[in-house]
């Protein structure tokens, strides 16, 4: 039975603010093997969101679960992945996490296990694409937003002073308005409506 390597592709993400590693480990793998791949971050200074996706091949490998990483898991931290369930053949892992206090530092954020096929190929690519970040600010203001069930509270990094009240809202467009000190803009739209009502 012969050994596939799977081929990683490093990605570096510069911006003006900071820069941040994030890559793929290698591995060896033979035929009909379940193995896992961490994602680790490197080098990141008050990293507040990133999102990117994972890209594989379907027909070779099948994806059988996802498990949130040292990182990822940080206390008062906010993830989400897609596909939600495994296994999958869909080609493609979405990741976005949020963590408004800004991370420092390296570590794992999630952990992808596959199951390989019968491949003749003696490598097999596996992306990671379309990588943004976000770098959270230091100053803490507290601000109110209102639930379709009632009134929660929740705290944003960064200039915020307006009290607007909000149905709903993105975690990633705030972190990316509060970084360039911008104020909520008021066509924020609910993501879903979880009142029942029609």
């Amino acid at each position: 039975m012969k050994n596939i390597a799977l081929t990683l592709i490093l990605v570096y993400l510069s911006s003006v603010a900071f820069a941040l590693d994030l890559t793929v480990e290698s591995k060896t793998v033979k035929q009909g093997e379940v193995f896992s791949l961490k994602v680790m971050l490197d080098n990141a200074d008050t990293l507040g969101n990133t999102t990117f996706h994972i890209s594989y091949p379907p027909d070779k490998l099948e994806l059988l679960g996802i498990t949130p990483g040292g990182v990822a898991g940080i206390e008062n931290s906010l993830y989400a992945v897609n596909p939600e369930l495994t296994p999958s053949r869909s080609g493609e892992v979405r990741f976005s996490w949020v963590y408004g206090a800004g991370y420092s530092g390296g570590g794992d954020l999630i952990t992808l296990q596959f199951k390989i096929g019968a491949v003749e190929e003696r490598e097999i690519p596996i992306r990671v694409e379309s990588v943004s970040a976000v770098k959270a600010n230091e100053a803490l203001e507290d601000q109110e937003a209102i639930g379709h069930d009632g009134v929660l509270t929740v705290k944003f990094y960064g200039d915020v002073t307006d009290d607007r009240r909000i149905t709903a809202f993105d975690a990633s467009k705030i972190l990316r308005h509060v970084a360039e000190k911008e104020l909520l803009p008021e066509e924020v739209l609910p993501l879903a409506d979880v009142s029942g009502q029609n």
